[in-house]
């Protein structure tokens, strides 16, 4: 029986599926070629071999992994989005906003295209059509991650409140989300509560201890609060992780 199951595609594809979940995605990608050796129609091996080859930041084979995985089946939302997420890194921002906007033609109802397309606007400088993205990703959704999101856009905004309402909102549905107090901190330090600032960022830096970002945002909350030891502490390590931090201090 179990040489029968071995001789499956979708044997091959299931586990494909679990060493996603488990992060092995060299061990994802055998399995996807397994299966496609089978069943070479498979668009969902070619979209879960392609989201192992990003992870393994081999961005030319997962896009062509995801374009395989649209052409078997030209119905493939995530597809399109994933896609269009690699486009988007490239800088290759038609096509990017096309295969956003296809996803999200295909999948209404899905906050993810919503959220990518967003953040490409933003970087674009359109910043209503960012902002109106991300409030349809929250009216779809309204999970931490999209509030998250939102919060992140309106803090480059200079919305502090509005960013400082959303945080907290991701936090309420999820407690240990800690990107939501790294932005929450962000909030805090432009909106001058420096105290506040120092609290949320010390408890993301106490599980993330190699955020460069996150010692040099604090910095500025205890030189604010008038501590040049910590201030300095907390300068050095994050030039430590990333020297060109410095470029920042210049300007600043």
């Amino acid at each position: 029986m179990l040489n029968s199951q071995q001789n499956s595609s979708e044997y091959y594809l299931r586990r494909s599926c679990a060493f996603g979940v488990l992060g092995e995605p060299q061990r994802t990608i055998a399995d996807c070629e397994k299966a496609l050796t089978l069943n070479p129609g498979s668009a969902v091996a070619y979209f879960n071999k392609g989201r192992a080859h990003y992870e393994l930041n081999e961005c030319e084979y997962a896009l062509a992994s995801f374009t395989s995985a649209i052409r078997i089946n030209p119905e493939f939302s995530q597809a399109y989005n994933a896609r269009g997420v690699i486009y988007a890194e490239l800088q290759q921002n038609k096509l990017a906003l096309s295969d956003f906007d296809e996803s999200i033609r295909l999948e209404p109802n899905t906050s993810l295209a919503y959220a990518n397309r967003a953040n490409l606007y933003f970087r674009l400088g359109r910043n209503e059509r960012a902002l109106r993205d991300m409030n349809q990703a929250v009216r779809v959704t309204r999970n931490a991650q999209s509030f998250l999101s939102r919060a992140t856009i309106l803090n480059r905004l200079n919305l502090h409140e509005q960013a400082l309402a959303d945080c907290d909102q991701a936090l309420d549905l999820d407690p240990n989300n800690l990107d939501a107090y790294y932005e929450r901190g962000r909030c805090f330090l432009h909106m001058q509560r420096y105290n506040d600032a120092v609290e949320d960022l010390t408890y993301y830096l106490e599980h993330h201890p190699k955020s460069a970002n996150a010692y040099f945002i604090r910095s500025y909350a205890y030189k604010n609060l008038q501590q040049p030891k910590e201030c300095q502490q907390d300068l050095l390590a994050a030039l430590a992780l990333n020297p060109s931090l410095s470029n920042l201090l210049v300007v600043n």
